[in-house]
C-alpha cells in the first residue's frame, strides 16, 4: 500500500483509505503465495532452551500446513469450525494454526499449560467441538 504525499496531517488523514480484499485467506494469500514466489526463503526460525534450532522455508510451512488443512478436512472439521490448538512451544504450532486458517476453520490457540479447568473453559465457550469434539495427540513433533 502507498500512502499519498504528505502534507499535512488532517490531508492525509482525509485522503487516506485502506486496501481491504474482499476475501482474505492468511494461510493462502500470505503463506501459499509467498512459497510459490520464494520457496527456499526463511520463514521461520524456532530454538529450544538448549540451543536446539530448527529452520523452516516457506515451502516449509507451504507443505506443512496444507499437510495439517488435509488432516482435519479428513477428520471432519470443516470452514468455520472452531479447534482448540494446544501444543507447547514448538513449530507445529504454528504449522497448525496455518493450517486451520487454510481451511477455514478458526483455531483458538491454546498454550499446553493450561489446567483443565482453563481448557474445558475454552471448550465450552469458543464453540470448539460443538459438532462432537475431537482430540488429536501426534505423540511428537510432525515429520517435516
Amino acid at each position: 500500500m502507498r500512502l499519498p504525499e504528505m502534507t499535512t496531517y488532517r490531508d492525509v488523514y482525509d485522503r487516506f483509505r485502506w486496501d481491504v480484499p474482499a476475501t482474505f485467506n492468511f494461510g493462502r494469500d500470505v503463506v501459499d503465495a509467498r512459497a510459490a514466489k520464494e520457496p527456499d526463503r526463511l520463514a521461520l526460525i524456532w530454538c529450544d532452551a538448549s540451543g536446539a534450532e530448527e529452520r523452516y522455508t516457506y515451502g516449509d510451512m507451504s507443505r506443512l500446513s496444507s499437510r495439517f488443512a488435509s488432516l482435519l478436512r479428513a477428520r471432519g472439521v470443516a470452514k468455520g469450525d472452531r479447534i482448540i490448538v494446544m501444543l507447547p512451544r514448538l513449530p507445529q504450532w504454528q504449522i497448525a494454526l496455518v493450517g486451520a486458517l487454510k481451511l477455514g476453520a478458526v483455531p483458538i490457540p491454546c498454550i499446553d499449560m493450561l489446567t483443565e479447568r482453563d481448557a474445558a473453559y475454552r471448550a465450552r465457550h469458543s464453540g470448539a467441538g460443538r459438532r462432537g469434539g475431537r482430540c488429536a495427540d501426534s505423540g511428537g513433533p510432525a515429520a517435516p
